[in-house]
């Protein structure tokens, strides 16, 4: 019998969620499927490390870089990449990037993850405020439907996504529920060693924090609201650290706006971006993580922030609860005063954010990438 080929598509991992799904997975992929023949096509693929380059085929292509670099990576796999296939003898097409090429040989076995949730969330499309941001999540929804229609198996990162792509009309025989997992590093090693370092960063003493790259969706402009709220006291004792990449720029020079203009510049402070070891220290001086999403797929970083024993209160939007069930309190993301009550509750109630904190560990528990890779992995074995 000819052996398996499995051909694993990165052209599209270029950061955040991506990099760190990709990764977990191919880590683990030789522990669910020592015998295929493994290609990975990747685009700037330094986020394939060299231990995982180990029994892998990995295959750079050359591909635009800025705002020309999606067009020209649909281009090549639609151009390229059949004939790739066809002289690999592939039998089986990976992809957590949700996109499928048109041009796909019949005979491969196609599987898709969907991993965007904000084409399909009608908050996410009321907080664009630019006519260029509605049309890419409309453009992302049409895609994203299309290519799951043709997929052979697609790869839904929670059950609300799952819901909502059968309401699409996609086949729900074909979609599979796998939920991103989670890790804790054992030790800090190099990352940032405690309060002195934290320190660097303008912030000192206690502190509430959220971490998420700047989308509008995202939701900072209530949080900040919601904390200008807090009696002077409780400011006083916890600042409110945002962490993430400015994405969209405009909306990130909205936030900075905000901050000075509730008088919060020195009180809420942003760090536009950290590598994931060095987010360690934070996860674990924070008193209370807020995630006020307006949507989310399988939340990365509400599942890290569990999994590290931060208490957590965290939008009651699906699929929010979904992940944290009992282990986390829930607000309404879109009612400031309801966040700024909640906030208060917790920061007041030691005890219960103890509580939170513990049974937080014990949920986040339940999310592993080595579950992901099997569930994966299985999709494709047991056809």
């Amino acid at each position: 019998m000819a052996r398996r080929c499995v051909v694993f598509d990165g052209l599209a991992v270029i950061t955040g969620g991506q990099v760190t799904r990709a990764k977990a997975f191919l880590q683990r992929f030789r522990k669910y499927d020592p015998l295929s023949r493994s290609v990975v096509l990747c685009s700037q693929g330094n986020w394939v490390p060299t231990e995982e380059r180990l029994g892998l085929e990995v295959i750079d292509v050359s591909l635009p870089r800025g705002s020309f670099r999606a067009l020209g990576r649909m281009l090549w796999q639609n151009l390229r990449l059949p004939g790739l296939l066809k002289r690999l003898d592939a039998n089986v097409y990976l992809s957590f990037s949700h996109y499928l090429p048109v041009t796909m040989p019949s005979r491969v076995m196609t599987i898709m993850g969907v991993a965007n949730f904000a084409p399909f969330s009608e908050l996410a499309e009321q907080a664009e405020v630019t006519s260029k941001g509605k049309l890419r999540l409309a453009t992302l929804k049409r895609t994203i439907l299309s290519s799951a229609k043709r997929a052979r198996r697609v790869i839904a990162l929670s059950g609300a996504l799952q819901r909502e792509l059968v309401r699409l009309g996609v086949n729900e025989e074909k979609i599979v529920v796998i939920p991103n997992g989670v890790e804790v590093p054992v030790q800090l090693d190099t990352a940032l060693d405690g309060g002195g370092e934290i320190n660097q960063f303008g912030v000192s003493g206690e502190f509430l924090l959220y971490v998420s790259h700047f989308y509008r969706y995202k939701n900072f402009e209530r949080l900040i609201r919601a904390y200008t709220g807090l009696s002077h006291e409780l400011r006083d004792q916890f600042a409110l650290v945002l962490i993430g990449e400015p994405h969209d720029v405009e909306y990130y020079s909205e936030v900075e706006a905000l901050i000075d203009l509730v008088g919060m510049r020195g009180r809420v402070v942003i760090v536009p971006g950290l590598p994931s070891r060095d987010l360690v220290v934070f996860y674990r001086s924070a008193s209370l993580f807020v995630f006020p999403s307006l949507a989310e797929n399988s939340p990365n970083i509400l599942l890290e922030a569990m999994a590290f024993g931060v208490p957590v209160l965290a939008s009651q939007i699906e699929p929010m609860p979904e992940f944290g069930q009992e282990a986390v309190r829930y607000v309404d993301p879109l009612d400031v005063e309801s966040m700024t009550k909640e906030i208060t509750v917790l920061l007041a109630d030691p005890e219960a954010r103890e509580s939170l904190s513990q049974r937080a560990r014990v949920q986040a528990r339940r999310f592993t990438w080595d579950d992901f890779t099997a569930k994966v992995v299985g999709l494709y074995d047991r056809a």
